[in-house]
């Protein structure tokens, strides 16, 4: 056989054609990755979805079982059980709690979208207060002991109580609109209220995940126990409390720009 002839002979691809190649498949990459970010972060948000559904079922057999009462504060007493350990409270009708410091990040209390981060913290009188038990039983270790005996606690919780639940009005009968009314939400501690922005994870203007969010939301369990995604933005100044109100309107439906019941989903009722 000619070693010459054309069927003998191998065609290699030319330097334009390598480039241009290389270049159609940059192209493809840069459409198709921000869609599967998209997609992960779908996924993570409905992981999140579920725990706070689940969360928000728990709350109401907690309810049930304490004369349509959720976990409160005697803040007279100094006393902020519902504050600081509603999610050990709801143990019983989950069987789950945060976990542990020293343990991997995971659990129906921990988003997976959210940033990483030091755990929650409990020090001084809101660790002893549990401390040895029922902590122990909870399955958290002290994370410091020093000669004085002073104690602290962490676990990795990323979902905060609406504070004025617990300290103010814990009676589920006291919310005019319970199904509109915040429960649970996405957060670095485990309470906040309007005023306390800096605490959330999840908007898409958040100070903690600047440009973050669950695909430009966040989830929300509400106290008549039902979790939903909800398309989400800041409402005033996140850094300035003073421009918010007390408390805040600080989350709104796109468009709604607050209006005249942007109190309702954090307080009680509107005494305005």
């Amino acid at each position: 056989m000619n070693q010459n002839s054309p069927a003998s002979q191998r065609r290699a691809f030319t330097l334009i054609e390598l480039l241009v190649v290389i270049a159609i498949i940059a192209i493809l990459a840069a459409i198709l990755f921000p869609v599967f970010a998209q997609a992960r972060e779908k996924a993570r948000q409905t992981s999140c979805l579920s725990n706070m559904k689940q969360m928000g079922l728990a709350a109401m057999m907690y309810v049930q079982d304490y004369d349509e009462t959720f976990p409160g504060d005697n803040i007279a007493a100094n006393i902020r059980w519902g504050t600081y350990y509603w999610m050990f409270l709801l143990k019983p009708y989950i069987t789950a709690h945060p976990t542990n410091f020293n343990k991997p990040r995971a659990g129906i209390f921990y988003c997976p979208s959210a940033p990483i981060g030091l755990p929650q913290y409990l020090s001084d009188d809101r660790a002893t207060n549990v401390w040895p038990q029922p902590a122990q039983s909870w399955g958290i270790d002290a994370l410091t002991t020093d000669q004085g005996g002073d104690v602290a606690i962490a676990y990795w919780c990323t979902y905060g109580i609406n504070e004025l639940v617990t300290d103010t009005a814990p009676a589920l009968a006291a919310w005019q609109a319970p199904a509109n009314s915040y429960l649970f939400l996405e957060a670095a501690d485990s309470e906040l209220e309007g005023d306390e922005l800096d605490e959330l994870y999840s908007l898409p203007d958040s100070i903690l995940v600047p440009g973050g969010g669950h695909n430009g939301g966040t989830n929300i369990t509400y106290l008549d126990g039902h979790a939903k995604y909800l398309k989400t933005r800041f409402v005033g100044n996140p850094r300035d409390e003073d421009s918010l109100g007390e408390p805040s309107n600080w989350i709104s439906p796109p468009g709604d720009g607050g209006g005249s019941n942007a109190r309702g989903p954090w307080s009680p009722a509107d005494n305005d």
